[in-house]
């Protein structure tokens, strides 16, 4: 798999994917073009040009592995959680007994925004005793790559503390 940048130096994307497709023994090599343009003119040339998949940046990581599993042909093994919880708990902010501050939220929706599993452990480990519950669901949803889902929990407490 090659995944490539529209915009580069010597050679643009749009270049290189057509150079990559005129290659008959790289044909079969799949190629994402990613780019931080939200032009579906780009989005379209880059398809065009023989790109099978676009990728707008920043990337999501849950975009970037379900493309990765598809073209691939990976089959994600998950490690269970030491407390198995069904999205929907998971999801609930019933195991939340604090709520942290607007701050707190903005820094971590922000964090799920960019995709930031990293930091999103790594300040959760940080937070205050109060927010355990919270920082526990947020660990237990990056560590099984779920930035959807983080982001949905982080809206709904945001709509609670409203």
């Amino acid at each position: 798999m090659i995944i490539t940048d529209l915009v580069m130096p010597v050679m643009d994307g749009f270049e290189l994917i057509k150079a990559l497709s005129s290659r008959p023994e790289l044909k079969t090599i799949p190629v994402i073009a990613s780019s931080a343009s939200v032009f579906e003119v780009d989005q379209h040339r880059s398809l065009e040009a023989g790109a099978n998949e676009f990728l707008a940046k920043p990337v999501q990581a849950d975009e970037l592995l379900g493309v990765l599993k598809t073209y691939l042909k990976l089959e994600w093994q998950y490690e269970a959680p030491p407390e198995s919880k069904s999205d929907s708990e998971i999801t609930s902010t019933g195991d939340v007994s604090v709520t942290p501050t607007p701050e707190i939220l903005a820094q971590f929706a922000d964090m799920a925004l960019a995709g930031d599993l990293d930091g999103i452990i790594q300040e959760a480990q940080q937070l205050d005793s109060q927010y355990q519950g919270f920082a526990d669901t947020v660990t237990s949803m990056a560590e099984r790559f779920q930035v959807k889902q983080i982001r949905t929990f982080i809206q709904q407490m945001v709509s609670e503390d409203d």
